[in-house]
């Protein structure tokens, strides 16, 4: 042949100075995010992905506005996908629910900034029920690490006179900074509450009571999470399930400083409980600070997510990985 190498003539024309056209898969974003690292802008991205392939309707348009809300108290910018997805909502709706939406994403900042009572005026004028039990679930987050047991109860308070559901969800929340403080007593009083609601419909009741264990398993306290299970166990079976077990395990042997593998992933019988299985690690390296593994953990997980082959709920994935972005620097 009397031509030069493909590779060979590509060199020496960059090195002659000519411009040279690169293929497109060299040039081009991938299509992937949180791959080597899990910073708030590439999981504003990862969301907004995910949110992308979700079919559209209400479901859908009120995860766009909670996930707007989220990036917005994480300050973090708005990706395109976002954006373009609030245009579509935006477009069907009979009401203004990004204002709302937007009003809630204030309150809350402005309880990160230890303004509560000016954030509970904002949220009570928060026409949108939806919007406005956001607002009020993330401040009982806030005032509990902030420990202002009086912006506590008064959030609390407002939220039980308008969703009983999203109350007990916040209580969840509640019962975690709890445990993370020390406070056994408050802790144990608050556990029985929990448990006799969740009981009441043992097919929904199943996930907050796993909750409930993991949150006993990351502060150390083995013992009580077995108490509990086995409590709990005998009025929500679904809590004590093959997944489940496997899952408590694994917990149980991080906490102990065992490093886990990706085997120890493998074993779930479902893309939802493994990718449950990274996150639910993702949060206990976050409470004891081990923002290593806090990456390594949302990595697999945004991968696993991201595969051609997974199986899932795309909102409820969104919203999953969404509890991370205020966490994310």
């Amino acid at each position: 042949m009397n031509g030069k190498p493909v590779g060979l003539a590509i060199a020496f024309a960059v090195l002659g100075g000519c411009a040279v056209e690169q293929p497109t898969w060299v040039t081009d974003r991938p299509h992937a995010y949180c791959y080597q690292t899990a910073d708030d802008a590439c999981l504003a991205d990862l969301i907004s992905a995910h949110l992308t392939k979700t079919p559209g309707g209400p479901t859908r348009d009120e995860a766009v506005w909670k996930t707007t809300a989220v990036v917005r108290i994480a300050g973090t910018n708005e990706p395109e996908a976002l954006r373009a997805l609030q245009n579509d909502a935006e477009r069907f709706a009979c009401t203004a629910q990004g204002f709302y939406w937007e009003q809630a994403s204030e309150a809350v900042q402005e309880a990160k900034a230890g303004r509560f009572d000016l954030a509970l005026a904002s949220i009570s004028q928060i026409e949108d029920r939806d919007a406005r039990d956001f607002s009020l679930s993330q401040l009982v987050q806030v005032s509990s690490e902030a420990k202002n047991d009086r912006a506590l109860a008064q959030t609390l308070d407002a939220l039980s006179k308008d969703n009983e559901g999203a109350y007990m969800d916040a209580l969840l929340i509640r019962l975690q900074v709890l445990l993370n403080q020390g406070d056994l007593e408050r802790s144990t009083a608050l556990q029985n509450h929990l448990l006799d609601y969740f009981a009441k419909d043992p097919s929904t009741g199943t996930e907050p009571a796993s909750e409930m264990v993991i949150s006993y398993l990351s502060n150390g306290l083995k013992l009580d999470a077995k108490d509990f299970l086995a409590k709990a166990g005998s009025e929500i079976p679904g809590v004590t399930s093959a997944d489940n077990l496997k899952l408590f395990n694994l917990v149980g042997q991080v906490i102990e400083g065992y490093y886990p593998t990706p085997d120890d992933f493998y074993q779930f019988s479902t893309d939802k409980a493994r990718l449950n299985a990274y996150l639910v690690l993702a949060r206990h390296y976050r409470n004891i600070g081990n923002k290593s593994m806090v990456t390594s953990m949302l990595v697999e997980a945004s991968r696993f997510s991201q595969k051609a082959s997974f199986k899932g709920n795309r909102t409820e994935v969104a919203s999953s990985f969404a509890d991370f972005l205020r966490y994310a620097k």
